[in-house]
């Protein structure tokens, strides 16, 4: 039995991870997100597993992220992988006029909070008792080498992140740590990308761009992220470790 810890878990991409997980038969796994499971059909029927434990809270508070942990090694089995899914997009807007506490803000959410998470982590990790390497998977983003008018607090957060990824690979042979572009998903993010709201600090191209992508049916369920990532979690390779690729990647095909 393997026992994974996976942020951001009460919706889209997070959520789709944890099932896919429980699925298998054969893990534990410990959530955490702000929302609890009141009118969250997905997430109740999670909450009444028995392998699954889900902590309500910021993961960017240190109280909650040690929950993580706790809840993780008393189903007993250690701890094999860490998922690393919470993200936010806010603060949408051009550097001239950002906010820099929202730009902070962001920034403990989308890296600190991660590394003070992954800190946690790596001395269990480093003893997992499945037989296999530890790991941590990054959902990163295509923002975190392409630049778009807006998202420069996002897109600076998620270019450090595959750094951290890099860095770790490095740091902590016995463990992979793997930076991951879900391509572009309808969940919520989305929605805040195609709102009015964006529209002026995105600029009227890009923000169109991203509003025909919905009209076109072109975004993905947050399953297909989903299902590779809680593959990866299962079965991963070690020679991925310190990479960021692509969801439609080539090497990743097997995993889909």
């Amino acid at each position: 039995m393997k026992t994974v810890i996976v942020t951001g878990a009460s919706r889209g991409i997070g959520l789709a991870i944890a099932q896919h997980l429980l699925e298998s038969g054969s893990v534990f796994v410990v959530g955490t997100g702000r929302s609890g499971s009141a009118g969250n059909i997905g997430l109740t029927r999670l909450v009444g597993d028995s392998r699954f434990s889900y902590i309500q809270g910021d993961v960017c508070e240190p109280a909650t992220q040690q929950q993580c942990i706790d809840a993780a090694l008393a189903f007993g089995h250690g701890l094999h992988a860490v998922v690393f899914n919470a993200g936010v997009i806010d603060p949408v807007e051009r550097i001239a006029n950002i906010n820099t506490e929202a730009l902070t803000s962001l920034f403990n959410t989308n890296l600190f909070s991660i590394v003070a998470l992954a800190k946690l982590a790596i001395p269990h990790l480093n003893h997992n008792t499945g037989g296999t390497k530890g790991r941590m998977i990054f959902v990163s983003s295509g923002a975190a080498v392409s630049a778009y008018a807006g998202w420069g607090a996002y897109c600076m957060s998620k270019a450090a992140l595959n750094m951290l990824a890099m860095t770790l690979a490095k740091e902590e042979p016995d463990i992979i740590s793997f930076a991951l572009r879900p391509g572009v998903v309808a969940t919520e993010m989305q929605q805040t990308i195609r709102s009015e709201s964006s529209a002026a600090a995105m600029g009227a191209e890009a923000h169109g761009q991203f509003k025909k992508l919905l009209e076109d049916s072109q975004l993905l369920d947050p399953a297909v992220p989903g299902k590779l990532v809680a593959n990866l979690v299962l079965d991963m390779d070690a020679d991925l470790t310190g990479q960021f690729l692509s969801w439609n990647d080539e090497r990743l095909r097997k995993h889909l």
